[in-house]
C-alpha cells in the first residue's frame, strides 16, 4: 500500500477505474420502498385450489365484486408452472 499519491506513481501503481454510472446501477433508482397501496384496496386473482373443485377463475374486487379474467390475466395463469411438493401422509 502506498502512502501517497507520488509514492504511488513512483511504484507504477494504477489509480481504479471509476464506477459505471448509469440508471440501472445507481441506488438513487432502486425502489425503496413499497409503492402505496390503492385507495380501494387491491384485487386478488381467485384460482381453484384442489382438483375437486371446479370453477372458473375470476378476480374478486376490494368491495366484494367479481370480474372475468382479462387476456394478461388468463396469459399469467396459463404461464404458471406447478412445483413439484412432498407429500405429507
Amino acid at each position: 500500500m502506498c502512502n501517497g499519491e507520488a509514492a504511488c506513481k513512483a511504484a507504477g501503481h494504477q489509480r481504479a477505474a471509476p464506477a459505471q454510472v448509469g440508471a440501472g446501477i445507481q441506488v438513487k433508482s432502486r425502489k425503496t420502498a413499497a409503492s402505496q397501496r390503492p385507495p380501494g384496496g387491491y384485487a386478488v386473482l381467485v384460482r381453484p385450489a384442489r382438483r375437486g373443485v371446479r370453477f372458473q377463475p375470476f378476480v374478486a374486487r376490494p368491495d366484494g365484486s367479481r370480474r372475468p379474467l382479462t387476456a394478461d390475466e388468463a396469459l399469467y395463469l396459463g404461464r404458471q408452472v406447478p412445483r413439484a411438493r412432498r407429500r405429507i401422509l
